[in-house]
């Protein structure tokens, strides 16, 4: 898998209070991928978050260059045709802060 590490936060980005930025002031942030499959403009990839910052797929993805398809926050406006953006979650999991 190839490793997504940077620093990002929230605030930063005045026009649009919700949006987070990459920033050397940042917490940190890391992200896995693979490739599984390629569409021509548009490829299917596996993730894996190793935290769990506030839109940290999203903005990962964006800052190599690869936004998440149909995400006008951080993407460019017209990609694939649908309603929201193409992020799907196969299996989520945690460790409970209180119970382990």
């Amino acid at each position: 898998m190839t490793v997504v590490s940077l620093k990002h936060q929230s605030d930063v980005v005045k026009k649009d209070r919700k949006k987070q930025a990459v920033t050397a002031k940042g917490k940190p942030a890391v992200t896995r991928f693979q490739v599984l499959e390629r569409f021509g403009d548009y490829t299917l990839l596996e993730l894996q978050l190793e935290t769990g910052r506030t839109h940290q797929i999203r903005v990962h993805m964006a800052y190599i260059g690869h936004p998440v398809a149909g995400d006008e926050v951080y993407g460019p406006r017209k990609t694939l045709k649908g309603h929201g953006q193409f992020l799907h979650a196969k299996d989520s999991w945690f460790t409970h802060p209180r119970t382990g």
